[in-house]
């Protein structure tokens, strides 16, 4: 039998309720320091500051991360790779692409920072 089995029943189930708070306290401490790092670390953004050319304005980024964007339409794909500057912005043009069909974006960064974008063609042009 187990070590449990020579205590009285009462012992015994005080015992797996211990056992059952420590876990379910070590569990909640452990989601909320995810949680409370997630609120700390700002999200990257993307945006379009202009559509006729397309151009993109990340910011929240890391520091000169190296960053890859792509844009996405119905009439084709584009991508471009830059830094991030020290203050963890960029900007990026695609002159010649069409959004006017609807377009997304999005930025990965290659220390983890991601940003993404999607209008559909009746918000982007009449």
């Amino acid at each position: 039998m187990g070590r449990l089995a020579r205590y009285a029943p009462g012992v015994r189930a005080a015992a797996v309720f211990g056992l059952l708070l420590v876990s379910a306290a070590l569990v909640a401490g452990s989601a909320l320091a995810s949680a409370e790092n997630d609120l700390r670390a700002p999200r990257a953004t993307l945006l379009p500051t202009s559509l006729q050319p397309l151009k993109l304005r990340g910011t929240r980024f890391v520091p000169r991360e190296r960053i890859r964007v792509t844009v996405s339409s119905s009439h084709g794909t584009m991508s471009a790779k830059l830094s991030a500057r020290t203050d963890g912005t960029f900007v990026v043009s695609f002159p010649g692409f069409d959004p006017c069909n609807g377009v997304s974006a999005a930025a990965s960064g290659d220390r983890g920072s991601r940003a993404s974008f999607q209008f559909s063609s009746s918000l982007v042009c009449d």
